[in-house]
Order: C-alpha cells, then structure tokens, then sequence
C-alpha cells in the first residue's frame, strides 16, 4: 500500500486480525515481564521464530529457534526505550505481542 508521511511517499503494510486470541486454537505464547527492563522470556507450545518490530515496523530482532515449551530468553537492552511488536509464529500461527521496554 503507498502511503504519505510528512510529505514523503512510504510503503505500508496492512494486517487484518479475524481473531485476537490464539487460544481457540490452542497455542500458548506468553511473553514476560512487560514492561521490561531489556530481557524478555518467551514461552510457545509449538516450535516457532520470534520477530521484535518497532512502533515504525522496521524488523529489529530475529530469533529463528524458539523451541516448543522451553522458555527462550530475548535481550533487547540494545534497544531504545519505547513501544515494540513481539511476533511469534510458524506455519500454523501467528501471535503479536506490546511490549514496552522502560530501562
């Protein structure tokens, strides 16, 4: 989708959500402590990768193996302060998560 921010022509990606719960399906993806100091722990019944987003959408974290019922640890001290995105997902779904990061 082309869209306009102060004067300047941006691309943007529109999501639509039928669902906001993941649990009719019955995946569990909690995400813990928030707000956060930096450190996160993420916990998904199934395998899956988690993506850490900024409020602009810009992809600012990767972890590609976030195991079915182990909690992963995700450190995003480097990352200013403020509002992020956690999407945890695989072939069978997809999760999003606010996290505010106060340090």
């Amino acid at each position: 989708m082309e869209c306009y921010l102060n004067g300047e022509k941006v691309n943007a990606e529109l999501l639509t959500a039928r669902n906001s719960s993941i649990s009719s399906n019955n995946q569990q993806v909690d995400v813990y402590p928030n707000p956060t100091n930096g450190l996160i722990s993420v916990l998904a019944n199934e395998d899956a990768i988690v993506q850490v987003m900024d409020i602009n959408g810009s992809v600012v974290y990767v972890q590609t193996s976030l195991m079915a019922g182990q909690k992963q640890e995700v450190n995003l001290q480097s990352l200013a302060n403020g509002i992020y995105m956690i999407k945890i997902y695989n072939n069978n779904f997809v999760s999003l998560k606010k996290v505010v990061v106060n340090k």
